[in-house]
């Protein structure tokens, strides 16, 4: 089971500038379609203490046009910590399953 940042001792975030590219990709299991999402797993931990500073660092390097290295995307960056993370990845894997076994 994934660790949650949560059940930490130290509830001290980190934050991260992260990608939020993300796109859709339509599978056929034989009986029927569905649609499974993927997010661009591009994180990098910064020295921020603070969400407002890691998300003026995320929309500094967007505008000076950062170039994601994993999916070639730009403008695209956010500021976030890994709590959010954790949630993020929840919910798109919770949906993932979902659209899986709604059929």
């Amino acid at each position: 089971m994934e660790h949650c940042p949560c059940e930490d001792e130290e509830l001290t975030p980190v934050y991260y500038v992260k990608c939020t590219n993300f796109w859709s990709e339509f599978k056929d299991t034989g009986s029927f379609p569905y649609c499974e999402v993927h997010v661009c797993d591009y994180k990098e931990e910064t020295d921020c203490h603070s969400m407002e500073e890691a998300e003026a660092l995320a929309r500094q390097k967007n505008e000076s046009g950062f170039v994601c290295p994993k999916c070639g995307k730009t403008g695209k960056l956010k500021g976030t910590c890994n709590f959010e993370i954790y949630n993020e990845d929840k919910i798109l894997r919770g949906y993932n399953y979902s659209a899986l076994h709604s059929g």
